[in-house]
């Protein structure tokens, strides 16, 4: 009782997902009497064109009965707990994505999605009741209640699912984890230590104690962890973006490839979607300055200004002049920012030999700044977008023999290149491998300034790719999507100047 005490712990606070769609409930109008199993439901299985394996039928189990991707436990009546496995092991190195969806009402001690090696005994608990995957170190498990388990230990994790929900699963055998999808909005990552040593066999596994209950197998894919699928990741938060990038070459093959990415929570990610409808077609801009002199006097500001600023209001007055009005936006040497007459504390000072760089993009009207190349954040995100309005770069001091210097200034689009460098460049190892991408090279050096330069960033990740086996390299398929989706290219080859901040 000790482990079905821990399995069953904070339950409570567990919220129930409801199902997929609506099949169930109508069928439980229709006939109350039955016990609901929705074979007739085809929803949510759209995607089911590919499914790299099946429930192995070889190894037998007097409990469960398989139909190609159907699974039926317990056909008569329960008198412990089933499992079932796939009939291929999961290829290390790749990851890996599958859907199994609720057929039967989901009930009993428990009924569970996960994995687990060659080592698990699937008939080992076939005459008692339990949470089966995750009682060793061989398996992981999801269980409907909203728990995890692995190694005998249960961690509560979040939602249960239900009959008709969709149950997600995205293995990443090149890290070592698992995520969790229900009805394809995802839940988090549930485990970040599964085996990635090739000599290990690792199954897709489902197990149930429920009489009658039934698990269908929707679809099973695997691809590369490449750039393609890091873009994707990030394009799929962003649907003004995706629907601009469906006009390029090959990216509706792309889209189907990575469906699964498309988030369908409709309160996910919604403020930054309204605010990307309601603005303009504006390009980012970078610019650096640095701070040739030493920082003091009542405030050296870096920001931007409208042509309505004023350049000589305050010539006989010592002030913050960036950010004293609504035509201009200010970082001032002491961490604070300012707008429309209002300080905000935002973080660090930059003094004598700083290099303060801004990224201003004007087609989501926000202002992120960094200090040494080292990411501070956002400041603000209510710049104007309007193309009638004329922004200018602009630089303020009080501080007698001050000097500051604009080390660069480069514009780009905010297109599949961008996001793709975001991603890529807060995986060190990942990027290693690009290098030896054709005009990958190019590619870096425009975005040199997203690199991340402080080891304290993202150190988990980083440890972790480091303790990891070397894979093979992987395809050169987002050589060629950098190729074809990218805007500009074509002029970084040629050494073509990038318009000025001005022109826009």
């Amino acid at each position: 009782m000790g482990l079905l005490s821990m399995i069953y712990a904070d339950i409570e606070r567990s919220a129930k997902v409801p199902p997929f769609c609506g099949c169930f409930l109508r069928q439980e109008r229709e006939d109350p009497t039955r016990r609901y199993i929705i074979d007739q439901c085809r929803c949510g299985e759209e995607h089911c064109d590919v499914c790299e394996w099946s429930w192995d039928a070889n190894i037998p189990h007097p409990d469960s009965h398989i139909n190609n991707r159907l699974v039926n436990f317990h056909p008569v009546y329960s008198q412990g707990t089933a499992m079932v496995r796939g009939t291929e092991p999961l290829r290390m190195g790749m990851c890996h994505y599958w859907e199994i969806k609720m057929m039967s009402p989901v009930s009993g001690t428990d009924m569970m999605v996960g994995v687990g090696t060659d080592k698990v005994d699937l008939t080992s608990h076939q005459y008692t009741f339990g949470s089966t995957l995750g009682l060793d170190e061989h398996s992981w498990g999801y269980s409907y209640r909203g728990v995890v388990l692995h190694s005998g230990r249960s961690y509560f994790f979040g939602k249960k699912f239900t009959q008709g929900s969709i149950v997600g699963v995205l293995l990443n055998l090149r890290r070592g984890t698992m995520e969790l999808y229900i009805n394809r909005v995802p839940q988090g990552q549930a485990f970040h230590d599964l085996p990635t040593d090739p000599n290990v066999k690792l199954y897709p596994m489902l197990s149930s104690t429920a009489a009658k209950s039934q698990m269908k197998l929707l679809n099973a894919v695997s691809f590369e962890e490449n750039l393609q699928y890091h873009a994707m990741r990030t394009i799929y938060r962003h649907p003004q973006l995706l629907a601009e990038l469906q006009t390029y070459p090959m990216f509706d093959i792309i889209v189907k490839r990575f469906w699964f990415l498309r988030q369908t929570d409709d309160a996910y990610n919604t403020d930054t979607i309204d605010r990307i409808s309601k603005r303009q077609q504006q390009p980012p801009e970078n610019l650096e300055n640095a701070m040739m002199s030493p920082v003091s006097g009542t405030d050296m500001m870096v920001g931007v200004g409208t042509d309505k600023v004023d350049l000589t209001s305050h010539q006989y007055t010592f002030g913050s002049t960036l950010g004293l009005d609504e035509h201009s936006w200010g970082y001032s040497y002491r961490g604070v920012v300012l707008h429309s007459g209002r300080s905000y504390f935002f973080g660090k000072k930059f003094t004598q030999g700083s290099i303060v760089g801004v990224l201003l993009n004007l087609r989501r009207g926000t202002m992120e700044l960094y200090i040494n190349r080292v990411p501070q954040g956002q400041a603000f995100h209510d710049l104007p977008t309007d193309p009638n309005v004329k922004l200018y770069p602009m630089l303020s001091s009080t501080a007698a023999k001050s000097q500051m210097k604009l080390l660069n200034a480069v514009s780009f689009e905010e297109n599949l290149q961008y996001h793709a460098m975001r991603t890529i460049y807060r995986h060190p190892q990942l990027l290693a491998e690009l290098q030896t991408y054709p005009m990958f090279d190019i590619i870096v050096k425009r975005f040199w300034f997203l690199r991340q330069t402080d080891d304290a960033y993202n150190t988990d990740t980083i440890d972790r790719i480091s303790k990891r086996q070397q894979q093979p390299p992987e395809n050169l398929e987002n050589a060629v999507l950098l190729k074809n989706l990218g805007e500009g290219t074509s002029k970084a080859t040629k050494g073509e100047p990038m318009p000025s901040l001005q022109s826009h």
